[in-house]
Parts: C-alpha cells; structure tokens; sequence
C-alpha cells in the first residue's frame, strides 16, 4: 500500500509521503528499502518530468527522503530514469517570484541526492534568474542556502568533508560573478540588525569564492548609515552585530571593520575573539583596565579565531598575550581534550606553537590536566579525521597528532604512555 502512495506521489500529497519515510527510515531503515524496493522508479521519474516551479520545494523535499529512505541500488535505478530535459527546461525558464527561488533551492538539493552532477549543472542554468533575484533584494541568498552548501560543496567548515570539484567552483565563481557589488553594499548599508547573519554568510561566500568582490561590497559600504541600526549594540556585542563586521574585515587591512571598531572602541565593555583579531590596538587599552577575554574554547571552539586574536595581539603587546592566555587557562584545558568533531581545528596547531612560545607553563599545566582515559577516547576519535582535507589530512586529525607529539617531546608523564600508544595507529594509517 505505501509503495503504491509512493509511486502515486503528487504536489498534494509528495511531502506528507516524505516525512513518513523520513520517521520510519531513523526506526527501520530496512523497512524502507523493502518498501520502496516495490516502487517502480520510471513512474517516479514521469511525476517528476512534469512538475512546474511552484511545486518543486515539495518535490525536492520528498527526493531527499526517498534518497535516505532507499537502497543504493534502487536510488541508481531512479537516477537512470531521470528525465534531464525537462528537468532542463524547468530550471532554464525559472521566474524570479518570491516562492521561485526557495522552491528551485530545495529541488536541486533533493536532485543532487541522487544525481550530484545533473544538479549542478541544473544550477548552472538557472545563474542568470537567481543572480537577479539576488540583486533585487540581496536576502534571497539565504533561500539558495542548500544551493550552496550542498550543490556546490561551499557549507559551513564543520559540515565539509571534502573540496569543492574544479566544476563546482567554476559555477560558484559564474553565480558570484553575478552579483552586484553596489547593490549588496546598499542593501548592506541600510539593512536591519536581524538580516546581518544572513548578509555575512552571502559576503564569507564570496570572499572565498571571489576575494575581490567581496573587499569591493565591504570598501562601499556606508558605515554612517550602518551606524544608525548599531547604536546602542556595542557595550556587549550581540552576534549579528559580530557578524556584519566580520562581514565588513575585507583583505589583509579587515577593512573597513577595523576602522568601525576603532569608532566605536570607547564604548566596549566585553570582548570577543573577533574584535581583538581584527583591530587589537584598540582592543588592548581595554584589556589592560582588567576586562576579560574569553576564547570560548570549552565547547564548540573555533580555534583558528582564537590563533589569529592571539597572534595579532601579541604583536601589539606580547606580555599582555601571555596574560589573556593565562585567563584562559580552564576554557583552553576543556578544549584541549578535542571532545567534538565539530570545532573550527584550522587554526589549532598555530595556537599551540603561541601558547608554547608566550606561555609555556600554563600550556604544560592544562596538558598537565588532562584524563588519559578521556583523551585516549576522544582523540584516537579526531584521529579518524571527518573535518575538510588540508593538504592529504583532515584538520581535526592534525588537532590530535599536534597534541600527541608536543606530550612526547615535552615527556608529559601522565600522558606520555598514551600519546605513544596513539602514536602507533598514525603510523599505522600513513
């Protein structure tokens, strides 16, 4: 009976299929496979050829859960029954309504669940419609968001496990190619405090992309008018305000960031990692009256901001480095033991050589403080690697055998046992 649901799928009922199959696959993931193993996927693929825009977001939700819910052999069965061209002309003929783009952004996720390479070049085709949606009101982007996470490998750090493919970048570079920078910056420049995330991920996007479209937005923004929605924000810096000036730290000079910090630097009360990175000579004055700087390692650290706040600070002033170190000294012992998969590692082994070059006793006593049975158990974990590859390995991986080494050459007693006995499976691996 479910399987005859399935085949019978349509914009009504397409959705309320996929979250059926979304609940009994987490219980019975072999249930789903027998079931949709009595599916005939050219019928799938008949609905799937006739669909119009307004009904893709449904579509594109119910692929992706039949692509959980399925076996790969029958998954590669649909894939061959896909009906390209009309897929084609779907995306070529996309318009530029409010629902378009949000509808298009779910379709091509749940396409690429099946046929990774059809989708980007599905995406590819619809450039020209979601660059002028984008341009007419710049928070479109946040409705390309799987768009460009997951068709075109540009996610978030943490959810990135490989680089994006030569093709992948050559459409990120035509979709960012696109955008217009004046008109980002315009809508930058009189935007409100609850689209700056939005806006930042649209800018961090490009900046990897396209560098040098994204220092263009930032240099054009108007920082008097961005002022008018930031007043009253900078005593204690809530995120979205982080956020638009991480935004705005375009090039090796962070501007025009470091210059809006610089601003408003009478008025801080609290730090963040990213104002110190950013513009440390106007941070250090109020490290110096006894205000706290936290790096937030204890949990889900971002050790690379932490890296750079540190470096850039000890240029300024090298002792007042050490201190802010030694401040530290609980939150970098938690965030030593590496617990999760999902930190920011970038930047972990250069943190480690600074706190060894400005602070080398509170470095020993956090290594120092450390279970073996609990490192043992979360390291030999980093040490399977699930972050982005760098250079042939993985940065959490990089993280525990940074840490393994530096215990062996510094004869950590209580941990030096372990750090050999992990030491064994990186041979082992390489």
């Amino acid at each position: 009976m479910i399987a005859k649901w399935i085949e019978e799928a349509d914009a009504k009922s397409a959705y309320g299929l996929g979250e059926l199959l979304n609940n009994l696959g987490q219980k019975d993931h072999k249930l789903t496979e027998f079931i949709i193993s009595y599916v005939d996927p050219q019928l799938i693929a008949n609905n799937l050829a006739q669909i119009v825009i307004s009904d893709a977001y449904v579509w594109g939700y119910f692929l992706g859960r039949v692509a959980y819910a399925a076996s790969r052999g029958w998954l590669m069965r649909l894939k061959d029954s896909l009906d390209a061209t009309a897929l084609h002309s779907l995306f070529s003929n996309l318009g530029v309504k409010f629902n378009d783009i949000d509808s298009l952004n779910e379709l091509a996720e749940g396409i690429s669940s099946l046929d990774h390479s059809l989708a980007v070049k599905l995406v590819d085709l619809a450039i020209p419609k979601i660059t002028l949606a984008i341009n007419c009101d710049i928070i479109k982007f946040q409705d390309i968001s799987n768009i460009i996470s997951f068709v075109l490998g540009f996610a978030p750090n943490f959810l990135r496990y490989k680089r994006p493919s030569k093709y992948q970048e050559q459409i990120a570079c035509k979709l960012a190619d696109g955008i217009d920078a004046r008109s980002v910056a315009q809508f930058i420049s009189k935007s409100r405090r609850r689209d700056w995330q939005n806006y930042e991920e649209l800018v961090c996007f490009l900046n990897e992309v396209m560098p040098g479209k994204a220092t263009q937005i930032a240099r054009l923004v108007d920082l008097n008018a961005l002022d008018n929605t930031a007043k009253g924000l900078w005593g204690n810096p809530p995120y979205e305000l982080l956020c638009i000036i991480n935004a705005l730290a375009a090039g090796d000079d962070y501007e025009p960031a470091r210059s809006w910090i610089n601003r408003h630097s009478n008025e801080l009360v609290s730090l963040h990692p990213l104002l110190v990175a950013i513009a440390p000579e106007s941070t250090t004055s109020i490290l110096r009256q006894g205000y706290n700087l936290d790096f937030r390692l204890g949990d889900l650290a971002d050790w690379d901001l932490a890296a750079l706040a540190i470096r850039h600070l000890s240029i300024v002033d090298k002792e007042l480095a050490s201190m802010v170190l030694r401040t530290n000294y609980q939150g970098i012992a938690q965030g030593l033991v590496l617990k999760r998969h999902d930190c920011d590692y970038k930047g972990f082994p250069e943190f480690l050589n600074l706190m060894d070059d400005l602070a080398p006793d509170i470095l020993k006593e956090c290594l120092e403080s450390l279970d073996p049975t609990t490192i043992r158990n979360s390291w030999s974990e980093r040490l399977k690697g699930k972050s982005t590859k760098v250079n042939g390995k993985v940065e959490e991986r990089q993280a525990a055998e940074a840490l393994i080494n530096l215990i062996i050459d510094k004869n950590i007693t209580s941990l030096v046992d372990v750090a050999h006995e992990l030491k064994k499976y990186i041979k082992i691996d390489q």
